[in-house]
């Protein structure tokens, strides 16, 4: 009785556990696998192991992580992210379940895996600033609402949408919920590019996107699976619209000096090699720290942060304004920023 009685409040833990989580949307909308087979399996596979092992922590902290490990012609290249309405749970949750599911496409070279909630690419070749590919899909709804309102509160949904995703904040970079109503019919939606793509190129990627959602009407529903983006609308809700976007870091600089300190997103990835492990120094607060050369020789220090609430964020932005402006001959020397990707950057001179 004992062992029932044990095994039943071991249950009842699990489940209130997973009661605690909305929903992580695990769903599968597509697998989407290569045609070119790798030449090492065994190595393909541990490659993919070392690389989700060393994602984890990054995806519960940002929700979005890329990692390459090995050498040609099987070096391997993977970046997974979740959308940003789903809590750090939730996100984990989600990523541990499209972690099973791409190694499906082994031994072939690499693939994408879409699920509601999350996405994962996995390919022998640098594909990060890929916006649009050849295995671009539309998945439409079975079902059909023929009314025009309902196409106006769509159209609505997916303007909105491509103007606000975009140009989001570092923290929920690329990426925007909303819902509008017309004469009472109400269409919902959601769009996430890739967090590593710029400005630029997320708005290629969803302008395609809210083209070919449109394609699908009247359907009452729509995905659009891009290389560097996901476009969802429906006339149900099916995201967090309640979580509030945090404001951007470029809201809270109070310093206008600082605007001049800004380092390009590629100069940051150059200098530490795409951040390999190798690079990596240590942990400080709000962020890991790794060390990068410069394309003049000069060696850096670059502290990815992950703040995640307005007061991590102003205590950074704080850090910034005073290290900047101080001069000391045992402070390190503050070189700049870089607010151009899903994660945000400190630049220091390293010694």
């Amino acid at each position: 009785m004992a062992i029932s009685l044990l095994s039943f409040i071991i249950l009842l833990m699990a489940f209130s556990i997973i009661l605690s989580l909305a929903d992580p949307r695990t769903e599968i909308v597509a697998r989407i696998c290569g045609n070119v087979r790798v030449q090492n399996v065994s190595n393909y596979f541990q490659y993919y192991s070392r690389i989700t092992d060393y994602m984890q922590d990054e995806m519960y902290r940002n929700k979005f992580a890329f990692k390459d490990v090995g050498k040609p012609p099987d070096r391997l290249f993977v970046l997974s992210q979740c959308m940003d309405d789903l809590s750090p749970d939730e996100c984990a949750v989600c990523f541990t379940q499209i972690n099973t599911i791409i190694p499906g496409c082994f031994p072939n070279t690499g693939g994408r895996v879409y699920l509601d909630g999350c996405f994962s690419r996995a390919e022998n070749y640098s594909f990060y600033r890929e916006a649009l590919g050849p295995h671009d899909t539309t998945r439409c709804g079975a079902d059909v609402n023929p009314r025009p309102d309902f196409r106006n509160a769509v159209v609505k949904v997916l303007d909105e949408m491509l103007i606000k995703a975009p140009l989001a904040g570092p923290v929920w970079r690329g990426f925007a919920v909303n819902h509008e109503t017309s004469h009472g019919i109400t269409a919902y939606g959601m769009a996430s590019c890739w967090k590593i793509l710029d400005k630029d190129l997320c708005y290629t990627c969803l302008s395609n996107a809210a083209s070919s959602a449109l394609s699908c009407l009247p359907s009452t529903e729509a995905r659009v699976l891009n290389a560097g983006c996901f476009l969802r609308y429906a006339d149900f809700s099916f995201a967090n619209e309640s979580t509030g976007e945090i404001r951007g870091m470029e809201d809270l600089l109070l310093d206008e000096r600082l605007q001049f300190l800004q380092f390009k997103h590629a100069t940051i990835l150059k200098a530490t090699e795409n951040f390999q492990e190798v690079h990596r120094l240590g942990e400080g607060g709000y962020g890991e720290v790794y060390k990068g050369t410069l394309a003049d020789g000069r060696e850096i220090a670059v502290k990815r942060l992950y703040a995640s609430r307005d007061s991590q964020i102003r205590e950074i932005c704080n850090e910034m304004d005073i290290i900047s402006s101080a001069q000391h001959k045992n402070l390190v020397r503050f070189l700049g920023c870089c607010f151009t990707s899903g994660d945000s950057f400190l630049v220091y001179e390293y010694g």
